[in-house]
């Protein structure tokens, strides 16, 4: 055998060697698949808003009240993504392996101390079957309406919609359902793969309205779809410099939604940037307008401050106050952590 040869064969050898360890890498990486319903054992640990001054309670319009570094000994427990709320301190949530996962706030004059009562399941197609595999399976939004069940997953990858009738997290049996439609817009079958339908919010209209993570048009604003039946209008949202939205819920009026932000880099770590969104406003400038009067900044939380990969948000309302909840998504990450926070929304 020649040298040319020999060399040609090692070079196989290496590069097969390599991927076959790269291959190994990925496998014992990879999120455990949740086969069926549940128990979801949770424990919690209290955090400061801010560690290195414990009596900083406020950050912009958000009062603290309360946060919580969340763990599981079932290793399907990770990954949230999407949040919303329910009676009885019920939580409601999705996670980027194509889980549900539900649990209850525990709260004790009006502040987060701990969680209980956790289930986690697949999210079953319109065949009634669990995602394949990841990119099958990568939930990264969530809309529920807890006084009729029904409820939206936003996918990305293979981008879609799919929708569910009577999901209630205190009777975990209505989650093994079936997706009664899986709706896939013409309007993202250009979207990145890993960069699609991240926010997802629900107007008093009934309109969806649907955040792309970095889906851009050429005025560099991140799609924004606005989704009636068969309908959909494309709009762009310019999120607060150097962050791509994450989260969105309706805050008040018919289309004023509370956006989440989020940012990373190496120096700065991690940054969540919340604001206001008047929809409405948006829709009546140009083509080619930025939001201006149609965002107001709520919050921003960065270090010292206590944030992560913040990814779901949902808001719960008593007594005129409005509180609002964010996870963080772990990418499954022992570097980063699963956390829950609330705050109080003050007025401007």
């Amino acid at each position: 055998m020649g040298d040319s040869m020999k060399r040609t064969k090692t070079r196989y050898y290496v590069v097969a060697s390599i991927a076959v360890v790269l291959a190994a890498v990925v496998f014992l990486l990879a999120p455990p698949r949740v086969a069926a319903m549940q128990p979801l054992p949770l424990t919690a640990t209290s955090i400061a808003l801010n560690p290195d001054d414990p009596n900083q309670q406020q950050v912009g319009r958000l009062r603290y009240m309360g946060g919580l570094v969340i763990k599981s000994t079932n290793d399907g427990f990770g990954g949230l993504s999407g949040l919303r709320a329910g009676p009885d301190n019920r939580l409601l949530a999705v996670s980027d392996t194509g889980n549900w996962v539900t649990f209850t706030t525990i709260e004790r004059d009006g502040r987060l101390v701990g969680v209980s009562d956790g289930n986690i399941t697949p999210i079953l197609d319109g065949a009634g079957m669990p995602p394949a595999d990841k990119e099958a399976g990568d939930a990264e939004a969530l809309e529920w309406d807890p006084a009729t069940g029904d409820a939206i997953v936003s996918f990305e990858q293979d981008h879609r919609l799919q929708f569910y009738r009577g999901i209630d997290p205190a009777k975990p049996d209505t989650l093994m359902q079936a997706a009664t439609q899986v709706r896939r817009d013409p309007a993202t079958a250009k979207w990145p793969d890993n960069a699609g339908g991240e926010a997802l919010a629900r107007l008093a209209s009934g309109t969806l309205a649907l955040l792309s993570e970095d889906a851009m048009d050429n005025y560099d604003r991140h799609d924004l779809l606005l989704i009636t039946g068969n309908t959909t209008r494309r709009l762009g949202y310019v999120s607060p410099k150097g962050t791509r939205p994450t989260d969105a819920i309706l805050l008040s009026g018919p289309d004023t939604i509370l956006v989440v932000n989020r940012s990373y880099s190496p120096l700065g770590g991690v940054t969540a940037v919340l604001e206001i969104l008047d929809i409405g406003a948006l829709a009546k400038l140009p083509d080619s307008g930025v939001a201006g009067s149609a965002q107001k900044p709520v919050a921003r939380l960065a270090k010292p401050l206590t944030v992560d990969n913040m990814e779901g948000i949902a808001l719960r309302r008593e007594g005129g106050r409005t509180f609002v909840y964010l996870v963080s998504d772990d990418n499954f990450n022992p570097m980063q952590r699963t956390i829950l926070l609330k705050f109080e929304l003050l007025p401007e």
